[in-house]
């Protein structure tokens, strides 16, 4: 079967587009608002699309989601850092 790596772990592929999901879920409930969650997802829709470097994407997403560390941590680790991992 199909595996992704995440995390140095392997998922099945259906595994981690349900952890996925479950995360945007989350995040939409932490935020309240459906404005202020489009535009977290325009952050990152900005940066799948090279205009936004990895340390300004980190700094707004940390504006939207940091006052939760776990959501805060689980984006981290998606995006491939580790939690104490700095990017300048």
């Amino acid at each position: 079967s199909l595996t992704a790596e995440t995390s140095g772990q392997h998922h099945e592929v259906g595994q981690l587009h349900e952890e996925e999901a479950a995360f945007f879920e989350r995040v939409k409930r932490h935020l309240g608002a459906k404005a202020v969650y489009a535009e977290f997802l325009k952050c990152l829709s900005l940066f799948s699309q090279d205009v936004l470097k990895l340390p300004d994407l980190l700094q707004l997403v940390g504006g939207f989601i940091g006052g939760n560390a776990d959501l805060m941590s689980w984006f981290r680790r998606y995006i491939g850092l580790d939690d104490q991992q700095q990017i300048n």
